[in-house]
């Protein structure tokens, strides 16, 4: 059987970051003999999967941005389209997945895939013209897109308003996030961490999404307990950090931080947390709430982020509000693991090996049948 081609296109590089995670999490664990994927990706320096991509025997095209030179990037990625003879294109650009999928429908690609991931536009918050402009896009997809799939309900929702869409899970290896208690000794003994100490933990890119100026804010008001030490372990990398370090000098709380800048082994950082914490501005899913259910954490997130893979007992949701979180974590020491989440996970359809092999069935059925 001759494989079924997907080309993944992406807005950026590939970092270590949520959308980055989902489209390898799948290009892992589908059949190579059944499915194979590429990637196009945006901007010249090479991303923190490329060398496990192209060892696996996949092609990583590297565009221009196309905010600096529209017409050359459009050119390339028809260039791209025409010779590569895809059957299905599959873009994770939120609302500029319009901007792909046109481009793809006059190449005749059978298969035009637009995949939502959040629920906000991350690059336009600022710019009245970038945010008009990303919201006619992401209203004409649907005129591209002959199949639409969204992280949650939320992020279908927000993309493609009344329009049909399927959720296709964030799954993740399950059994690798499970709680290892000889990585929590371990490691807090490399940050000197006390024994009666709560470590507080996050992950996630430093950017405005993420809100770790309220997590800085919230440590400066635990900070103020007498009885008990608080650390924030953040785990991840971003354009942000400079800010979030200048507020910690601010606060003097240097001692009480611990950044592990972008690593490839998130999950055993996990193990040396006791609650983890997501405050997002908003969320298209929040993968790594996932992650931490599976390790046991208890789990304070703000309101913004969607309550599909939430394990009741484990996620606690909140508005935004420093004394009301502040008093939430009180509630919560001493911190206890919860166990189970993991196989109710599995049974919502988030383990890897299942969604894959979904994934891998919905392709071919979508391409099977506009052949016809």
């Amino acid at each position: 059987m001759t494989p079924v081609n997907v080309l993944y296109v992406f807005g950026d590089r590939l970092r270590r970051g949520g959308i980055e995670n989902f489209m390898m999490n799948y290009f892992r664990y589908i059949d190579r003999n059944i499915i194979h994927i590429d990637f196009v990706v945006q901007g010249k320096s090479r991303g923190a999967y490329d060398d496990e991509i192209e060892r696996a025997g996949g092609c990583i095209y590297r565009l221009p941005k196309p905010g600096k030179n529209p017409v050359s990037f459009a050119a390339e990625l028809k260039k791209i389209f025409r010779m590569g003879k895809y059957q299905i294109v599959h873009a994770h650009c939120d609302a500029m997945n319009y901007r792909i999928l046109r481009l793809a429908k006059q190449c005749n690609i059978p298969v035009r895939i637009s995949h939502s991931h959040n629920t906000e536009h991350v690059l336009a918050s600022k710019c009245k013209m970038k945010f008009w402009f990303y919201e006619y896009s992401k209203k004409k997809v649907y005129d591209c897109a002959t199949a639409c799939f969204a992280c949650s309900e939320e992020a279908g929702r927000w993309m493609y308003g009344k329009h049909e869409f399927e959720i296709i899970p964030n799954a993740i290896v399950l059994d690798r996030f499970r709680f290892q208690e000889k990585d929590r000794i371990r490691l807090r003994k490399k940050y000197d961490i006390p024994d009666n100490a709560v470590v507080l933990g996050h992950v996630g890119r430093f950017d405005r999404q993420k809100n770790h100026l309220f997590l800085i804010e919230l440590l400066k008001r635990l900070a103020g307990d007498e009885n008990r030490r608080y650390y924030l372990l953040l785990v991840g990398n971003g354009w942000m950090r400079s800010a979030i370090e200048e507020k910690i000098k601010e606060y003097r709380l240097e001692n009480n931080v611990i950044f592990t800048g972008e690593v490839d082994n998130p999950q055993v950082f996990y193990n040396m947390m006791d609650i983890f914490l997501m405050p997002s501005l908003f969320e298209g899913y929040g993968i790594a709430l996932e992650e931490a259910e599976v390790n046991g954490l208890p789990c304070l997130a703000s309101e913004f982020v969607p309550k599909e893979a939430a394990v009741e007992g484990n996620v606690e949701y909140s508005r935004l509000d420093l004394e009301t979180w502040y008093q939430k974590i009180q509630k919560l020491i001493p911190p206890r693991r919860c166990i189970g989440a993991e196989n109710v996970l599995r049974e919502k359809g988030y383990d890897i090996k299942d969604a894959a092999k979904k994934l891998q069935n919905e392709y071919i059925n979508l391409y099977q049948n506009i052949a016809k």
